[in-house]
């Protein structure tokens, strides 16, 4: 029953123009919290100010001077600030087509829309399609 759903995964993000919903998690406490957006390299390609009320946010993927980013694998990361330092950074789970699942000698597998091989046991959420 898997394939076919979404799940709320850690894994690279796989952008291909539409918006994708990202979950904001930032600390208890935080004054502001940035979205930190890593190309396959690892190199920063964007950093963007997210509520810090958490919840689903709509990730458009834009780079600093607003332009579309290209279509390509991104790691996202949210950055916790209190009082002008960082207070953590932590991975940023977003929802992402099951694709596939799969038995190994680890337990079941998920693949994910852009080939992420996630356990089942990491995945946090799981929604139809098109719910936010």
């Amino acid at each position: 029953g898997w394939v076919g759903m979404e799940a709320r995964v850690v894994a690279p993000v796989t952008f291909e123009g539409s918006p994708i919903d990202v979950v904001i998690d930032a600390d208890f406490g935080s004054a502001r919290a940035e979205l930190i957006v890593r190309e396959a390299s690892g190199r920063e390609v964007a950093r963007e100010g997210v509520p810090v009320s958490g919840g689903v946010f709509a990730w458009v993927g834009r780079n600093a001077s607003g332009q579309p980013l290209n279509d390509g694998n991104y790691t996202l990361e949210l950055a916790s600030i209190r009082e002008g330092q960082v207070t953590s950074t932590e991975p940023v789970p977003y929802y992402a087509d099951v694709t596939e699942a799969r038995r190994s000698s680890d337990g079941i597998e998920l693949v994910v829309t852009g080939g992420s091989v996630v356990s089942a046991t990491s995945v946090t959420a799981l929604r139809q399609p098109g719910e936010s």
